[in-house]
């Protein structure tokens, strides 16, 4: 059988160019919330939860072209958080690192947390994804011609 699906279930909340946001719902999305947790568990050692998604929300970046979109990496962020985290795990995938999008992922997440309205939010992210060889990566990033 083949999957039809061509993006994240949610809602997309963001979207500047090719950079999409979804919002997913750990309890309404268990199936795929718990997949994305076994997916970060194979790169982060420190991960332990990933069957109890009920109380997180998933906010999920991705790239888009005519194919459809594809994943650039996660973050969740307990529903209710009694000391007001607004991270719980965080994942940028291997192909993805070192372009800027873990920044994206993190100036994301600070802006998620303070400026909501209503459904649609409103988020002015002055991060430029790009990559740099890495054998100049060092050298350009002191400079500041490429983001960490």
């Amino acid at each position: 059988m083949k999957c039809n699906l061509r993006h994240p279930p949610g809602n997309e909340i963001y979207r500047k160019q090719t950079i999409s946001f979804f919002e997913i719902d750990g309890r309404k999305n268990k199936a795929y919330a718990q997949n994305l947790c076994l997916l970060a568990k194979l790169f982060l050692d420190h991960k332990t939860l990933y069957y109890d998604t009920d109380p997180f929300l998933f906010y999920v970046m991705t790239e888009v072209d005519s194919r459809g979109f594809h994943i650039v990496g996660y973050f969740s962020k307990e529903k209710e958080s009694s000391e007001d985290y607004n991270v719980a795990c965080i994942l940028t995938l291997p192909p993805y690192q070192r372009k800027g999008y873990g920044k994206l992922l993190i100036e994301f997440s600070a802006y998620r947390s303070v400026n909501i309205s209503g459904n649609i939010l409103t988020i002015f992210v002055n991060v430029k994804v790009t990559s740099c060889p890495s054998s100049k990566a060092k050298r350009a990033r002191q400079k500041n011609l490429c983001p960490i």
